[in-house]
């Protein structure tokens, strides 16, 4: 890294928050990851905002992890910036009793699980069905993280941005929601975090959804296993990835120690000391059998770091 002392005197001397080869392993869902030269972790929206215009100006690669899930890391030594974000988790509500209905924005490293119990005690009433995501804020924004039909872009009022230079706020409509997709998506944008608006309602109520949310994941999915989530995104009029890589016999088919797994088809699991090589070879696997099959090749849905 072209720009390491310079970068380790100026975070020093801003009293921000970093480690020396970190191992990324410890900081994602799956436990796979080489070591990241400079990992620094932000405790305010404006250290972020800081740190986010010193690297630009200084013309310095860097990536942003939240909770770490949905991500891939890759086994060699990571020579870009790692920023956590994980302790950005300021909130605030604000509302219309008279109408019951209730604004929240969150910073965008506060996780889904948080998140739904603080909505919980708040009696805020919409994001249920997000109860059991692992992701954070900030990821599910820019993924538009949905289930059971519903996503968090149906509740966003705006999205707290930085573009590069400036802070700006973006409309719900200005974000281009979609399946899986968002403004954000593949940009250079950094989200840093989001208001939503939810309804008023009884805290025993809420409860009893996030516990239905939760129950049908633990029934169908491998929660209790090292994963980065879904793996594959789902097409329109095709049956689910999940489907056809359990009609190809896959379950339960190994590459070292990652392994499609044998409760739901859709979910990568590392059954041991796997590593990035290991996944993406057997995600490559999996795309030719379906190709061979099926005749298209299904897009994966997580973020490779450090390819």
């Amino acid at each position: 890294m072209k720009n390491y002392s310079k970068i380790i005197d100026t975070l020093y001397q801003n009293k921000i928050q970093y480690k020396i080869d970190e191992n990324l392993s410890k900081h994602t869902s799956i436990k796979i990851g080489g070591k990241a030269k400079i990992f620094v972790e932000v405790k305010t929206e404006k250290e972020l905002v800081f740190l986010l215009k010193y690297l630009s100006l200084i013309d310095t690669k860097y990536h942003i992890l939240g909770n770490g899930t949905n991500t891939l890391a890759c086994d060699d030594d990571f020579e870009e910036v790692v920023i956590c974000t994980k302790a950005l988790k300021w909130y605030k509500v604000s509302g219309d009793t008279s109408k019951n209905l209730f604004s929240i924005y969150i910073q965008s490293g506060m996780g889904l699980f948080e998140l739904n119990k603080k909505l919980r005690t708040l009696g805020l009433g919409g994001l249920e069905f997000s109860y059991g995501i692992p992701g954070s804020v900030g990821g599910a924004v820019c993924m538009n993280a949905g289930a059971y039909g519903k996503c968090i872009g149906d509740f966003v009022e705006y999205v707290k941005i930085f573009d590069g230079e400036r802070v700006l706020k973006i409309s719900k409509k200005n974000m281009l929601f979609s399946y899986r997709q968002s403004l954000v998506q593949n940009s250079n944008l950094v989200v840093l975090g989001v208001k939503l608006n939810l309804q008023k309602s009884d805290s025993k109520d809420i409860e009893f959804l996030q516990k239905q949310y939760f129950q049908k994941r633990l029934d169908s999915q491998p929660y209790d296993k090292l994963s980065f989530g879904s793996c594959f995104k789902r097409y329109e009029g095709k049956e689910p990835i999940s489907k056809l890589i359990d009609d190809l016999g896959l379950k339960g088919y190994r590459i070292g120690d990652a392994e499609i797994s044998k409760k739901h088809a859709g979910f990568i699991i590392n059954i041991g000391s796997a590593t990035c090589q290991d996944v993406r070879l057997l995600i490559k696997y999996i795309q030719e059998k379906i190709f061979e099959h099926y005749g298209f090749v299904p897009e994966p849905e997580v973020k490779f770091l450090g390819e």
